[in-house]
């Protein structure tokens, strides 16, 4: 299918005349300026076409079939993202639930022994602990929280925490939400192998602006929200499975769509049980990671918007798209290391988190520095209709295609006007504490 991505606004990307943003109403007289990707991206003109025609076919529910032709193109395009086949993914409603998934199989395959430890990053995403929170106090494990290193180099700190016949899950980002610090997935993937530890990654943060192979990195699963990255809407995570966890692998829903007999759209026959071994429904799963699908049938208005955010990223490329955003970023970073600030040692490109500058990384995650990270955020909104987020001590800037030059120069000045409200209010409370 062709990409509607250019009205006429133009750019590498179609512009910003792609996204609705194009149409933006003014916030307080103020141009809108969104640097939030890393939040939720916008969404593109053409996903709310495909999704309002999609939503129109329920007026005529005869125009739906029950075959699974909107599932396989999700599966499909997402695989190329993970350099897999459509086989090797499953759907999910939401990271959390794609990481229960994966819990689940672990659990079931007896892979999380008592005493054994499930390695997560400080401040990791919540969606990707829970579930191991829960597993661990079911198994007799515990989470190990690996804590933020000094000088920045997560994938060093993660390896020397992995122990070989202690370390049963590692359970990572990509790249880390609060600030964009990034991991080495492939030399971490290669110490997991060594320890016999599965790896298990969310992609939501790095899925779409780079480039990312689940087989390479010897990943057991990887899972990515669509709502971010990847230009799609809420409520769909599709999940990669290694072949072994396609074979092993055990859903938190027991339903039809998930077994072979149900192939193409079919009922499952029901067949009378004669003897006590006897079930009425065939239990044999279909084929690859199909099995550990949510249940319910697959969403016609959801699934087709999902796969034309894909088929933009696929268009644009993760290359080009983190490439562009690289170099907005990379433009605030510079300046923010000149005005003080400490963008993160071995960040991804595509976003950076601004953090104030400390003498230890523990403070970092300190009350006092999240609360200073969300006024800010709150301040940029309130005054100067700039759209960041503050993610526990870091201000996180996230561009993306539609976001230029003139965006992160306004937010510079925006920063610059912030730092003298800043100053000028200390000052006036050192005067106030000499009276």
């Amino acid at each position: 299918m062709p990409l509607a991505d250019d009205d006429g606004r133009g750019g590498a990307f179609g512009g910003i005349g792609a996204f609705a943003l194009a149409d933006a109403p003014l916030e307080g007289g103020r141009r809108v300026v969104y640097l939030n990707a890393a939040s939720r991206t916008p969404m593109l003109r053409r996903v709310y076409d495909v999704g309002v025609a999609a939503v129109a076919r329920k007026l005529l529910p005869w125009t739906i079939d029950d075959a699974d032709d909107d599932a396989a193109a999700v599966r499909a395009l997402f695989a190329r993202l993970l350099c897999a086949t459509g086989g090797d993914v499953a759907l999910a409603p939401s990271c959390s639930y794609a990481v229960s998934v994966a819990a689940r199989s672990l659990a079931a395959a007896r892979r999380v022994a008592s005493g054994s430890e499930l390695l997560v990053l400080q401040d990791q995403m919540s969606s990707n602990v829970y579930p191991w929170q829960a597993l661990a106090r079911d198994a007799g494990a515990r989470v190990r929280a690996v804590a933020r290193p000094a000088d920045g180099d997560w994938s060093r700190a993660v390896c020397e925490a992995i122990s070989a016949g202690r370390t049963a899950v590692v359970a990572l980002p990509h790249v880390h939400w609060t600030d964009g610090a990034l991991l080495d997935l492939r030399t971490i993937g290669a110490r997991c192998a060594d320890a016999r530890a599965a790896l298990v990654v969310d992609a939501t943060q790095s899925l779409g602006a780079l480039p990312l192979d689940a087989g390479g990195v010897r990943a057991d699963f990887v899972m990515a929200s669509t709502h971010k990255w990847l230009l799609g809407p809420y409520g769909c995570c599709p999940l990669y499975a290694s072949v072994e966890w396609q074979r092993l692998g055990v859903p938190i829903e027991e339903h039809e769509r998930a077994r072979a007999a149900a192939a193409g759209g079919r009922d499952v026959p029901f067949a009378l049980p004669r003897g006590a071994s006897d079930v009425p429904y065939d239990e044999l799963f279909a084929s690859g990671a199909r099995r550990l699908d949510a249940g319910g049938r697959p969403n016609p208005v959801l699934l087709p918007m999902v796969a034309e955010g894909l088929r933009h990223v696929l268009h644009w490329t993760p290359d080009a798209i983190g490439s562009h955003a690289a170099a907005l970023s990379a433009r605030l970073a510079a300046w923010a290391a000149r005005a003080g600030f400490a963008p993160p040692a071995g960040r991804a490109q595509h976003f950076v988190g601004l953090r104030r500058p400390t003498n230890s990384a523990a403070a970092w995650s300190s009350r006092e520095e999240h609360a200073w990270a969300e006024r800010l955020a709150g301040a940029l909104r309130a005054r100067h209709a700039i759209h960041v987020a503050g993610r526990f001590g870091a201000l996180r800037v996230s561009p993306h295609v539609y976001n230029t030059e003139a965006d992160i120069d306004d937010l510079i000045r925006a920063l610059r006007a912030e730092a003298e409200v800043e100053a000028q209010g200390a000052s006036g409370a050192r005067a106030r504490a000499r009276l």
